[in-house]
């Protein structure tokens, strides 16, 4: 074998294991996740490059005081009897309450992003996804989150089946 069959074939090995352990993260955030409902703010229509898909908007306004110098965080918050609160931007986990959790977030206020601004959905089913009002996370105690769906103003999910 010579160096540069070892060279892609390493490169490739370790691009598969790190795919993997991605892979195994997200699903242990959906097995494991709590489900938490934030709502949405007003929402862009679907992209014709893109295809069908809602480009999903957050209302921070309750965070309308933070003075934050930071780009990457966590926006703690407080979901008791299905509702989203959110409290304050800290730099890390280390200063949450027992009652209080954290999603990671990046950017400046009021342009927070947190990962989950885009949902796609099948082609042709634009209509039946009109009437989402709340945006449906999997949280891992650590603030990652992966997005299951959306979910209409009686919160339940539009579309697809829950896992």
């Amino acid at each position: 074998m010579n160096r540069w069959t070892f060279f892609y074939t390493s490169n490739l090995i370790l691009f598969l294991l790190f795919f993997g352990y991605s892979m195994y993260k997200k699903e242990s955030i959906i097995t494991d996740g709590k489900l938490i409902l934030i709502p949405l703010a007003p929402r862009d229509p679907r992209s014709l490059l893109q295809g069908d898909y809602m480009s999903l908007s957050y209302n921070w306004e309750m965070l309308s005081d933070q003075n934050v110098g930071f780009k990457r965080g966590c926006i703690v918050f407080k979901y008791s009897d299905e509702t989203f609160t959110p409290l304050r931007l800290e730099r890390s986990l280390d200063t949450l309450q027992s009652d209080e959790k954290c999603i990671k977030y990046f950017g400046s206020f009021p342009n927070l992003k947190i990962g989950a601004e885009s949902y796609f959905f099948q082609e042709g089913k634009a209509k039946d996804f009109e009437s989402a009002r709340f945006v449906g996370l999997k949280l891992a105690t650590n603030g990652d989150k992966v997005i299951i769906g959306l979910f209409d103003e009686k919160r339940e999910l539009i579309g697809t089946e829950l896992k």
